[in-house]
């Protein structure tokens, strides 16, 4: 039992000899507690803007969208009205009005409101062009993976290095 006793007594001695012969090889891991922390708050700030960005970007292209729903919904409502007006226009023509005349203006009447619906796609076609272009530039710039923005990794400082014959190059590293 004393010869255990010695061994353990001897061990714990050696194991502290060891430690204070190598302060700078535990002072590594210490610095890589305190960086640790640091390092998470780094990635969340930036995965967090990146994503903040995103739905920033969705949200305006939905207010955008609805400008332009809305802008479109009051002009074809002014436009139908204005068809309407026209036919009611037409349609209290007495009978002495000549009849071919008062047909072939229905008939160009008809005709502009499928011309002025062309005009209505083909503006919205153009919108959605040029929405999707701008789009596809912001989104090509937040389509990152957030770890290359870091190039980093925490625990590269150890490439090459070692901890036990020359931790201060770690060190100086972190």
């Amino acid at each position: 039992m004393k010869h255990f006793i010695a061994v353990v007594v001897l061990c714990l001695t050696v194991a502290q000899l060891s430690e204070a012969g190598r302060p700078v090889s535990t002072e590594v891991v210490q610095k890589l507690k305190e960086l640790e922390p640091v390092y998470k708050q780094l990635q969340d700030k930036v995965i967090n803007e990146v994503a903040g960005a995103k739905l920033t970007t969705a949200s305006r292209t939905d207010a955008f969208y609805k400008g332009v729903i809305a802008d479109k919904e009051s002009s074809l409502a002014q436009s139908i009205q204005l068809e309407d007006d026209m036919v009611y226009q037409l349609n209290g023509q007495a009978p002495s009005a000549d009849s071919s005349c008062v047909q072939m203006l229905r008939s160009l009447t008809e005709l502009n409101m499928n011309v002025a619906g062309v005009g209505y796609t083909n503006c919205v076609n153009k919108v959605e062009a040029g929405v999707n272009a701008e789009l596809d530039k912001v989104y090509k710039l937040l389509q990152v993976d957030e770890s290359e923005l870091f190039d980093i990794s925490l625990l590269d400082v150890f490439q090459g290095e070692n901890i036990i014959v020359d931790p201060a190059k770690i060190i100086s590293k972190l």
